[in-house]
């Protein structure tokens, strides 16, 4: 079973059906492969949590109604928030071919940008990905290590 997994951003001026993310759902379902999409769609829909629908929501749910996707986000909380601002912007998004989610969650405080963590389990599979050359020479191995390890001590996953 083979699963595609997509970030993505969706600036406020493009078109959200000329986005790549079309083709990314398209090639999906053409080969019968799971997706999940986590993207900053910009786009405010009551579906996902705000008290209005803008246009782009409206073109984001037509997107999701017309390729039978499914919106994993388990709460209508806000995941972006910026001042006093606070927005359902950053959802998950995935098809009828993806094993359900598990644990879905906002982790609040771990992210140092105006989007919150969001954390998810695939049941348990096999992950594998593609073997892709890396020049592994120029990667500062103990730089990696030594902040990834400061990291996780400063922000502990529960």
């Amino acid at each position: 079973h083979r699963i595609v997994i997509s970030s993505a951003y969706m600036p406020h001026g493009e078109d959200i059906n000329d986005h790549l993310i079309t083709k990314v759902i398209k090639e999906a379902e053409n080969k019968k492969y799971g997706l999940i999409i986590c993207a900053d769609t910009n786009a405010h829909s009551t579906i996902w949590g705000k008290e209005k629908t803008n246009k782009r929501g409206e073109e984001l749910e037509e997107l999701i109604a017309k390729n039978n996707l499914n919106i994993e986000n388990t709460t209508r909380d806000y995941t972006r928030s910026l001042g006093n601002s606070m927005t359902t912007i950053d959802l998950t998004i995935t098809n009828q071919h993806t094993p359900t989610l598990q644990n879905w969650q906002i982790m609040r405080g771990l992210s140092d940008s105006d989007h919150e963590i969001i954390k998810m389990q695939l049941p348990d599979m096999i992950l594998k990905s593609k073997n892709e050359k890396k020049d592994h020479k120029k990667c500062d191995i103990e730089l990696f290590k030594d902040n990834l390890k400061n990291k996780i001590l400063t922000h502990p996953l529960k």
